[in-house]
């Protein structure tokens, strides 16, 4: 998708790296970059927000992992079903303190009252997932992220919870840009690309 963007539109900065949310925001404001897809606890008065899509939070287990076969049919969620309490002595995958998928992780478990197993905390979440696909490991991401990686078809994804747990991906750009053509040309590019 960014590719056919990048040819029509070859002075947009797109970096397509891991970083955490406060650094792409950084990055925006001081013009290092002209546009950011993430997900945003909060919001910058400068900044324009455009959905892009709701992601659910879920348990990623390999495809041969035991908590596959324990996951069932659940009415209001989206992918098999696995109590969390079957999650908390598994191996998990955490990304580090302060970064807010582990914030969200943290959250998520602490309002079970559980305690997970981290035996792995590293800094991005391609690397969890690897660690996901060939490792055993569990984590708890977004359903996007599985499916937006070089694993994907390694890991499945569980829904968890009382109810499912979604955040909104949004496309994010500085209010007064003058790119606002080809804010627009990407974001229907982007709306096609992950329908």
């Amino acid at each position: 998708m960014f590719p056919k963007f990048q040819e029509s539109f070859p002075a947009v900065k797109i970096i397509l790296q891991e970083y955490s949310t406060g650094e792409l925001m950084e990055l925006l404001k001081k013009q290092q970059v002209d546009v950011v897809l993430a997900t945003i606890d909060q919001k910058d008065a400068d900044l324009e927000y455009r959905p892009v899509k709701m992601c659910e939070f879920v348990m990623a287990v390999g495809k041969n992992h035991h908590l596959a076969t324990l996951a069932v049919a659940k009415e209001g969620f989206q992918y098999p079903w696995v109590d969390l309490k079957a999650c908390e002595k598994e191996e998990n995958v955490m990304l580090l303190p302060g970064s807010p998928f582990r914030q969200h992780a943290d959250e998520i478990y602490g309002h079970y009252h559980l305690k997970p197993n981290v035996v792995y905390q590293i800094s991005g979440t391609r690397t969890g997932l690897s660690c996901v696909a060939y490792h055993e490991a569990i984590m708890i991401t977004l359903d996007h992220m599985i499916f937006n990686n070089p694993f994907s078809k390694e890991i499945v994804p569980l829904s968890i919870g009382d109810a499912p747990i979604q955040i909104e991906i949004d496309l994010i750009y500085m209010k007064d840009t003058v790119l606002k053509t080809e804010m627009e040309k990407l974001y229907e590019i982007i709306c096609e690309a992950i329908r």
